[in-house]
């Protein structure tokens, strides 16, 4: 009798039981279900956000493959997010080719230190323009320490490098002036300075020449100091000449 009354009561204890595991299954359903929602709003804020942002968000990988989440690359290369994300085509595939080995050294450099990197090199786009991109960077390694991708953003730097560029021509510029300008002062400056010589030479010459004639000048007045003895005393000799002979 014990044992029927026992299977009786868990008779009755097991629909309860059933019951209450499908309302909690029904709670963790719609929790989740809230979850799922609650992540795609939150998807779709973060790709929102990244659309009105300037830069452009990517993931590289080790053989220079790269993946986009949007489609603005498009409107920077010309060539589609798929292109890209599909191996079609790779990031190198449109570096310049001189600036492929110094992105790789800062690569390395970040690789054997912080892991993050900041690199700035040209690329040419679907329609043969060259443009400047600042290219940041986070290496993500295994537990082996081994690469696994690279999480970073691309900034169109072109305008900033066109700016930087005819800054520089402008200041060359000036430099030049400048340079111009000092040489023509340094010529100005040996010719006053040759002609300050000459004339020192022409006022040493004057002086000289001064010098020479006030010599001539005093030997003619002592000339003439001996002229007027000399008369003066023949006038003597005449006057005492005539008085003997009278």
């Amino acid at each position: 009798m014990k044992d029927e009354a026992a299977t009786e009561g868990q008779l009755i204890h097991k629909p309860m039981n059933l019951r209450q595991r499908v309302a909690e299954l029904k709670a963790a359903k719609a929790k989740l279900k809230r979850a799922e929602e609650a992540l795609k709003e939150s998807e779709k804020k973060y790709r929102l956000l990244l659309k009105n942002l300037p830069n452009i968000v990517y993931k590289g990988f080790k053989d220079w493959s790269i993946e986009f989440i949007d489609n603005k690359i498009e409107l920077l290369t010309g060539y589609s997010m798929d292109e890209f994300n599909s191996r079609r085509m790779k990031w190198s595939d449109i570096i310049i080719k001189d600036d492929i080995g110094p992105a790789k050294e800062k690569f390395i450099q970040a690789l054997k230190t912080d892991k993050s990197y900041v690199r700035e090199y040209r690329i040419r786009n679907k329609y043969g323009n060259i443009l400047w991109i600042q290219a940041r960077g986070q290496i993500v390694c295994n537990e082996n320490g081994d690469l696994e991708y690279v999480s970073g953003v691309f900034f169109d730097i072109t305008e900033r490098k066109r700016a930087e560029e005819m800054l520089k021509q402008s200041r060359d510029k000036l430099e030049k002036r400048f340079d111009e300008r000092t040489i023509e002062l340094l010529k100005l400056n040996k010719k006053l300075q040759y002609e300050i010589e000459e004339r020192k030479e022409v006022e040493n010459d004057l002086r000289k020449r001064e010098a020479e004639l006030e010599i001539q000048t005093n030997k003619l007045e002592e000339l003439n100091a001996a002229l007027r003895v000399l008369l003066e005393r023949r006038e003597e000799d005449k006057k005492e000449l005539k008085e003997n002979v009278l």
